[in-house]
């Protein structure tokens, strides 16, 4: 199904963020993580890590309330 798809592309958000702040120049938390690997700031890396993870547990959250309403076969009990 679709929906779980996307619930996964929640936090693959950061990296595609990522490359357009690199192309473009602009300021932002692809930047900021690029910065702070190069300079080894280890509390703000760990940061993003812990944002990207909590981003894709919320997506994958989403998605499966998403799938829930949706999909007639998950709410029927086997």
């Amino acid at each position: 199904p679709l929906v779980t798809l996307f619930g996964m592309e929640l936090g693959g958000l950061l990296s595609g963020a990522a490359f357009t702040e690199m192309v473009f120049g602009w300021p932002g938390m692809g930047r900021l993580m690029l910065h702070a690997v190069m300079t080894r700031d280890l509390y703000l890396v760990m940061g993003g890590l812990l944002m990207g993870a909590v981003l894709l547990l919320l997506g994958n959250l989403l998605a499966d309330g998403l799938l829930y309403l949706l999909d007639p076969r998950v709410r029927e009990p086997s």
